[in-house]
């Protein structure tokens, strides 16, 4: 892709993380950039970053804008949103923060995306290049923007990026290593369809040399492949996992609980095939204790244990987070909710009968979530998030020994984002009587 040089003129769309970090590196290259974003409240964003300077423009004042060399997108906006339309039939270029960001790199790149566990995986792929002596930056859609590091990395170090399909949808990159880790329906508020949201995820395989994919995802393309009922490659045999020939370690190696999370130390061997010993992978099993806001101990309650899995914001996530409770034994009632991105009720419907004692339904979804769910299992409703704590644990009494936000939905009908979800949750937890 083109990198900007200080006679260009740069527009960048959308003021969340990646636009502020796009805008802030511009200004330290000297290159002229303006802004946009829909809400017009943005502005006080720029402010915040120092960069109230910079000329800012909201809603359908794109018209206005000055023509730009190349138009930056943040993944919250589709490539098709008409402020972009207009500059792209001004004869600019489309581009991203991840593009650029790989484009000037020096660093070899392994990326990660899937429907769930990417964050996880991204992780553990990080962490275990680290266990064999090598300098890592890790960033992407797991929240950290990489261009400020960009002074810092030299040949020889790793950059390891967790993708989103909105990130993918234009991103370009030429990576070492590639990690699809699963594919199911998500953000289809976002996506015009599934055939969309796949087609994105699937552009991952022209990015990179070499790719490992869950067994059953995009069967037409070569990858090496990773299961854990099936005969590939990257396997788990009776309690041990392996990688070929190679024992990785045994389940019981493994600090993290759930099968799912089998399947992330899978795809993170598989990427990391050429650069980490395998050795090293039951230290890293018996060291990694998990990401916060992954069912993630809270506390104990009245005889009750909370977890808090804010970052399930799909059913089928919901659903693997509380299999690996049932897999351990735990009985629990869950709490479920938040804003709607467009998925099928069905899965929930049918699944969480065997799994949970109960439901206690918020927010946004909670109207649609008991229309799927009523004679199903035991249920109660709650105007938020607060309110569901005490009487999901009126819910567990005599049912259950745990309740666990695993809500399903994303947090935009009353929060930022999962992590002020999950971070509400837990004081208000800790704020209980024990």
């Amino acid at each position: 892709m083109s990198v900007p040089q200080k006679s260009d003129s740069v527009a960048v769309f959308g003021l969340g993380r990646s636009g502020l970090a796009l805008l802030s590196h511009f200004e330290r290259e000297g290159i002229r950039a303006v802004a946009y974003d829909s809400n017009p409240s943005a502005k006080a964003a720029l402010a915040a970053a120092g960069l109230s300077h910079i000329p800012f423009y909201s809603g359908e004042d794109y018209r206005l804008m000055p023509k730009a060399d190349i138009l930056y997108r943040s993944p919250a906006l589709r490539p098709d949103h008409p402020a972009l339309a207009d500059g792209l039939r001004r004869g600019a270029l489309l581009s991203d923060e991840i593009s650029l960001f790989c484009a000037l790199c020096p660093a070899t790149l392994l990326a990660v995306t899937g429907s769930d566990g990417k964050s996880t995986t991204a992780s553990l792929v990080a962490e275990a290049l680290r266990l064999s002596g090598k300098r890592v930056f890790l960033g992407g859609n797991i929240g950290v923007s990489l261009l400020p590091y960009l002074p810092d990395m030299r040949a020889g170090d790793f950059a390891v990026l967790e993708l989103s399909s909105f990130q993918l949808t234009t991103a370009t990159l030429s990576a070492e290593g590639g990690v699809i880790t699963n594919l199911s329906e998500n953000h289809l508020n976002w996506h015009k369809d599934m055939v969309e949201y796949a087609a994105a995820k699937e552009r991952l395989f022209g990015l990179c040399r070499h790719m490992t994919v869950k067994a059953g995802v995009f069967p037409q393309r070569e990858a090496l492949r990773f299961s854990l009922d099936g005969d590939t490659p990257l396997r788990l045999e009776g309690k041990t996992l392996y990688d070929g020939d190679s024992p990785l370690f045994e389940e019981g190696d493994m600090r993290l609980r759930g099968r799912f999370h089998m399947e992330n130390f899978l795809a993170a061997a598989g990427v990391t095939r050429a650069f980490v010993p395998r050795r090293l992978f039951l230290p890293l099993a018996r060291g990694f204790s998990g990401l916060p806001h992954r069912l993630e101990p809270v506390a104990t309650r009245q005889g009750v244990a909370f977890y808090n899995s804010s970052i399930d914001t799909s059913p089928m996530r919901t659903l693997a987070t509380l299999s690996a409770l049932s897999e351990r034994g735990e009985r629990a009632v869950v709490l479920l909710g938040g804003a709607d991105k467009g998925l099928s009720l069905a899965p929930l419907a049918e699944g969480l009968p065997s799994l949970v004692e109960g439901a206690v339904l918020f927010g946004q979804s909670r109207e649609a979530l008991a229309r799927a769910l009523r004679g199903r299992l035991p249920l109660a409703l709650a105007e938020s998030l607060k309110d569901a704590i005490p009487l999901a644990l009126s819910l567990a009494e005599g049912r259950a020994e745990a309740v666990v936000l695993s809500p399903a939905f994303t947090a935009f009908d009353a929060f930022r984002d999962y992590a002020e979800r999950g971070e509400v949750f837990k004081r208000a937890v800790l704020a209980l009587p024990e």
